[in-house]
């Protein structure tokens, strides 16, 4: 599968790092690319695992 944005860029979407522009523009790619949605996805589930993991330990 090719990705036109990369992990870090994701990831750094859903830390809020990116600048409210840049943020934009990516809710924008993820909209229309099936790809880039489906990696936004399954970041958003492994981030969900691990707050759920370290809230029962």
């Amino acid at each position: 599968m090719h990705l036109d944005q990369d992990d870090a860029t994701l990831v750094q979407y859903l830390d809020g790092e990116l600048s409210p522009d840049q943020a934009v523009a990516l809710q924008q790619h993820i909209g229309e690319c099936p790809g880039c949605a489906a990696e936004i996805s399954e970041l958003v589930g492994l981030k969900l695992a691990q707050t759920i993991k370290s809230a029962n330990e």
